[in-house]
C-alpha cells in the first residue's frame, strides 16, 4: 500500500484520507507473497506457507519398509533434490 514515511507510517486511504494544506510524498511499502510448499509422499500430503524467497522448514524423513529415503526432489522422476539451506521459496506455489 501507500504510507506517509518510507518505513511504518500511516497507510494513505485513497477514498477517505484528506490532502492536507501542503505537499506530501507518499511511498510504496510491499510485503513478501506467501506460497504452498506440498510435500507429497505417496499420494499422503503435508503443506508449508512459506514467504516468497523464504526458506522452507525440512520435515521430517518419511520412512518405508525395503527403502532409504534419498530427498525431496522437484519432480518425481528426473527432478532437482531441494537442499534446505539454501534453495529459496520461488513466486509460485511447489510439490516435492
Amino acid at each position: 500500500g501507500w504510507y506517509d514515511a518510507k518505513t511504518g507510517g500511516d497507510k494513505w486511504d485513497f477514498a477517505t484520507s484528506k490532502m492536507p494544506a501542503k505537499n506530501i510524498t507518499l511511498y510504496a511499502q510491499y510485503s513478501a507473497n506467501s506460497y504452498t510448499a506440498t510435500f507429497d509422499v505417496d499420494g499422503k500430503s503435508t503443506t508449508q506457507a512459506v514467504d516468497y524467497q523464504g526458506l522452507l522448514k525440512e520435515p521430517k524423513a518419511p520412512t518405508k519398509a525395503g527403502y532409504t529415503f534419498k530427498g525431496w526432489y522437484d519432480e518425481k522422476t528426473d527432478g532437482k533434490k531441494w537442499d534446505f539451506a539454501t534453495d529459496k521459496m520461488p513466486a509460485n506455489d511447489i510439490t516435492l
